[in-house]
């Protein structure tokens, strides 16, 4: 029966593939493959299987697992952190090594902010703005925010003042657009996020972002402060050290900032 499937083998390599040296087949692991030699026989031959890639739920799961793969006869492995996933190298410095990881993505309300830094502004309607404070940004700002933003009453009067204010801005010789209720309404809010988006891995920041009452739209201008998103992704990165440092604690395992 062996004899009759290499021979089978033999002939799809020959009548299908003319040249190609290797082949698989589906009566065997997919470890396993054949290849033709000179002498026309076909060598069995058992690769070596894909390394482990787990993926832990958390800090503590993924430093378990390292602790546990230690072997005080062999390198101790090493963690790498960032701030898109934490690695743990099991063996360092095999070609193909098992790895253990928690994946890090930037929570919903850190991307908001992000997108905001990056176009420079954000123009949210009074009821928009109602609604990212009541939905994605709840608990994120000031008690007193959101009904400062509530309690704000546009208006457009005729008038032949032209001041320009906070909050007012003139349209033309007698037409002047108004926001009344802006003096509660602060010029910069701190937005208190979580970085990422995995609850186990609960780190907040402070994102702080400027007022700007548009009334001649109707709007209300956010800008981000710059350098705010860069320096929460820091803030997020040390607290992770810390964090595996504290769980490794006398363990020889490293710790290094960045990617292996």
């Amino acid at each position: 029966m062996e004899a009759k499937a290499l021979e089978f083998l033999k002939t799809t390599i020959e009548a299908a593939t003319p040249g190609e040296r290797i082949v698989t087949t589906d009566r065997e692991p997919r470890h396993v493959y054949y290849v033709l030699q000179p002498d026309g026989k076909l060598e069995r031959v058992e690769s070596t299987g894909a390394p482990d890639a787990h993926q832990a739920a958390d800090l503590d799961t993924l430093v378990r697992a390292a602790l546990e793969t230690h072997d005080k006869d062999r390198r101790a492995p090493v963690i790498w952190y960032g701030r898109t996933q934490v690695v743990a190298v099991m063996q360092p410095g095999e070609v193909a090594s098992d790895v253990c990881r928690v994946a890090l993505t930037p929570s919903p309300q850190l991307a908001r902010l992000a997108d905001w830094d990056r176009a420079g502004k954000a123009s949210p309607s009074q009821a928009e703005l109602v609604v990212l404070l009541r939905t994605l940004f709840t608990g994120c700002v000031p008690d007193d925010f959101l009904p400062a933003v509530r309690g704000v009453k546009s208006t457009k009067k005729m008038d032949a003042d032209s001041q320009i204010s906070h909050g007012r801005v003139s349209l033309g010789k007698s037409m002047i657009a108004e926001m009344s209720g802006v003096a509660a309404i602060p010029e910069r809010v701190s937005f208190m996020v979580p970085v990422f988006a995995q609850a186990a891995v609960e780190i907040h920041a402070t994102i702080r972002v400027e007022v700007e009452p548009d009334a001649q739209n109707e709007r209300f201008n956010l800008y981000v402060i710059p350098g705010d998103i860069e320096h929460a992704f820091a803030h997020a990165e040390e607290v992770i050290a810390e964090r595996l440092t504290r769980l490794l604690g006398e363990s020889p395992i490293p710790v290094y900032r960045g990617t292996p």
